[in-house]
């Protein structure tokens, strides 16, 4: 693949936290088809180089090249509301969407993350495990070009792990780009193609 086939491709980019670097420089390209995993270890850059790709953060140097039309959800790690708000999941999902189409949307979105039955449940209500399913169907949703995540699994069980990875296997499949960065890989028996751009230990050349 040419960097121009990618959907993102990373050019000399370097990311880091104000002007401190913490990785980089990387040369690396994204394509559909193919849920791309960044693993390292802690503190190596993995959510600083997925909340630069989205946009979140300004990169030290370097490009982040795509199409003018590419658009991006991103699901982060954190619940990124304050569990009090007085939400209710569907609300959460629905936020951002048209009206016209939102509904179907999000109930598939919920479906996909074994919530459908929790759409009028209060947010706040909701454990850790279960919130963070909620950001994920939000960002599933969007039905964006790329989607990016950070952790997805974290907090979740074993079998809505595999749920989960599922998922996101389902939609490279279907020619979105998934990238995600993650500490676990998703199981071997999984239909669906994956690769993984390791990345070093902070500070190593």
């Amino acid at each position: 693949m040419t960097r121009s086939d990618a959907a993102i491709a990373l050019v000399r980019l370097t990311v880091g936290r104000g002007r401190l670097p913490i990785l980089g420089p990387l040369d690396d390209a994204f394509e559909p088809g193919v849920l791309h995993l960044v693993t390292g270890p802690n503190g190596c850059g993995k959510s600083t180089l997925i909340q630069t790709i989205a946009g979140l953060l300004p990169a030290v140097s370097g490009e982040i090249i795509h199409p003018a039309h590419t658009t991006i959800a991103y699901s982060g790690q954190t619940t990124e509301r304050e569990p009090s708000l007085p939400m209710t999941v569907f609300e959460v999902v629905a936020s951002g969407l048209p009206r016209t189409d939102r509904r179907d949307a999000v109930t598939r979105a919920l479906a996909s993350v074994d919530l459908a039955g929790r759409a009028r449940s209060r947010f706040s209500e909701l454990s850790g495990g279960q919130r963070r399913r909620v950001l994920i169907a939000r960002a599933l949703a969007r039905r964006t070009s790329v989607l990016l995540l950070d952790e997805p699994t974290s907090e979740l069980d074993p079998a809505m792990t595999r749920r989960i990875w599922a998922s996101l296997l389902a939609r490279a499949r279907e020619g979105q780009v998934v990238i995600a960065a993650t500490h676990a890989l998703p199981p071997q028996d999984l239909e669906g193609a994956w690769g993984e751009l390791r990345l070093p230990s902070a500070g190593a050349p």
